[in-house]
């Protein structure tokens, strides 16, 4: 992750020494490498429409003497006013084409358009890299000038100071400390933004493809539910490249809860919907539905991994070679499990979804759109919530009768929906339906454990069928995990009269 600080200098700007700045970052033997000019010429590439740009997103190939290399910078969810944090990922290729590999990973965004060159950067850098006596980078500063053409004409020239954070111990003092010793050298804070959006002009580059708009105090129901499902197709759109690039399993786990929650809405509030109709709203529903299947089987693996990769501290010495196995075969499952991912989302009928989701949630922003001026009751919206309690509550009750694992799902399945109405619902509804929704996932957690501990315990079972040498190991396994299911059987009722109990006092 690139984190950054940017500064404008002042005229005559001079730079202060590194070594005098950062106080107790320097260990014996670390120091300050020499100051480096070098001139760097940049290309960015973007869509016709900026939609790279727009989401704050830049692709470039930049050359300096020793060579060129192609970059995408993807922007962190949370944004600083003090700070750039974007994080950087590098591509040899020749330049006269942008590699297959970053079309790829941006291709929720791009979704089938070709980048071009929309802006040429030349910049005259030097810059100067404290280090610790190990050698690793604590903080580099870069002093550039900067002249920006974009492909229309226009010419801008400015004058930048950039503190990068390296990885070193202490690297993020170091950086703090760097940024005051040169406000109090004259440079001033600048906008945190990146070298191109300057030269593109931010005031004209208009919004990203999603917006997720501010609610007004007393926001109507429409823009409650646009809200609701621009907030989770962002999520989507923010979450996608990085599943790409193979990261935390915690960016497909939040993709997967956006497709939910977008599926789960588009059922719910069909009829304040009003740019879908209903076998066009049904029409997506189906095809999250398949989004959603296409990456439950990776999701459930890295679940399972992880009580795997715990089950070591539980398991005799004697049984580790036997359980490295098992993790062996989940992470051979999970690749392929991954592979389909990808190939869902590289897949034309992904970006089909990605462009109709974005059509949809545009037209329920648009003020001028048909329609758009008229009230929804609300009472109209409690009373589409009420139907997803309805069904919860004919599930809880199936449950309490038939607690077979597949009743078991279901009812977790409509626990989430319930709970993703009351997410969109709440503006309408009242803060006190965010303690009702917690609540709801309280629930959902203990359900989802149950569910979990079956899957794991079926996977097992079928390892020691196939791997004669894990049997013993997956039945001390398969043992823990039916006493852990057991506890969530024993803790499900629990859960449910808490949900019970804040529904009274609401009524």
């Amino acid at each position: 992750m690139e984190v950054e600080t940017k500064l404008v200098p002042p005229s005559g700007f001079s730079m202060p020494g590194l070594l005098d700045v950062v106080v107790g970052t320097r260990p014996t033997g670390g120091g300050v490498g020499p100051a480096e000019p070098v001139r760097l010429v940049a290309r960015y590439f973007d869509t016709d429409d900026l939609a790279l740009a727009r989401s704050s997103i830049t692709l470039r190939y930049r050359s300096d003497p020793s060579g060129g290399r192609w970059t995408v910078k993807l922007p962190a969810r949370s944004r600083k006013s003090h700070h750039l944090a974007r994080r950087e990922v590098d591509v040899d290729g020749p330049e006269t084409d942008v590699p297959r590999a970053l079309l790829g990973l941006l291709t929720a965004q791009l979704r089938g358009r070709t980048p071009t060159v929309v802006a040429t950067l030349v910049t005259s850098r030097v810059t100067q890299r404290l280090t610790t006596s190990d050698g690793a980078g604590l903080v580099e500063v870069a002093v550039d000038h900067v002249c920006g053409t974009r492909t229309d004409g226009p010419v801008l020239e400015f004058d930048e100071v950039e503190v990068e954070q390296l990885d070193g111990f202490g690297a993020k003092r170091a950086r703090r400390a760097m940024v005051t010793a040169l406000r109090s050298a004259g440079c001033r804070r600048g906008s945190q933004v990146p070298k191109l959006m300057r030269v593109l002009g931010t005031d004209q580059l208009g919004p990203p493809d999603v917006v997720v708009p501010t609610l007004p105090p007393e926001p109507t129901v429409h823009e409650a539910v646009g809200h609701a499902m621009a907030r989770s197709l962002d999520q989507l759109l923010f979450h996608d490249p990085r599943i790409r690039l193979g990261g935390d399993e915690e960016d497909l786990h939040q993709f997967r809860v956006a497709v939910r929650r977008l599926r789960s809405d588009l059922r719910t509030f069909v009829d304040v919907l009003d740019v879908l109709d209903r076998p066009s709203a049904a029409a997506l529903a189906r095809e999250l539905g398949w989004l959603a299947d296409a990456t439950s089987a990776r999701r459930d693996l890295d679940v399972l991994r992880a009580r795997l990769v715990a089950a070591k501290n539980e398991v005799s010495p004697l049984d580790t070679k036997a359980l490295e196995k098992l993790v062996d075969r989940c992470d051979l499952q999970a690749e392929q499990a991954g592979a389909m991912v990808l190939e869902a989302l590289e897949s034309r009928r992904y970006v089909d979804l990605l462009d109709a989701l974005v059509k949809s949630v545009a037209g329920l922003a648009d003020p001028d759109r048909p329609g758009a001026g008229e009230v929804t009751d609300k009472d109209h919206l409690r009373a589409m919530v009420r139907r997803r309690w309805k069904k919860l509550d004919r599930h809880i009750a199936h449950l309490e009768r038939d607690p077979s694992p597949a009743v078991l799902h279901r009812t977790r399945i409509v626990a989430k929906r319930c709970r993703a109405a009351l997410g969109a619902a709440r503006p309408i509804l009242g803060s006190r339906s965010k303690k009702l929704e917690r609540d709801l996932g309280g629930l959902q957690d203990v359900l989802g454990d149950v569910h979990d501990c079956e899957v794991a315990q079926e996977w097992l079972r079928l390892a020691a069928k196939e791997q004669w040498s894990t049997a013993l190991v997956a039945g001390q396994l398969v043992a823990g995990l039916r006493a852990e299911e057991e506890r969530g059987w024993n803790d499900w009722p629990e859960a449910w009269k808490r949900v019970e109990h804040r529904r009274r006092r609401r009524r």
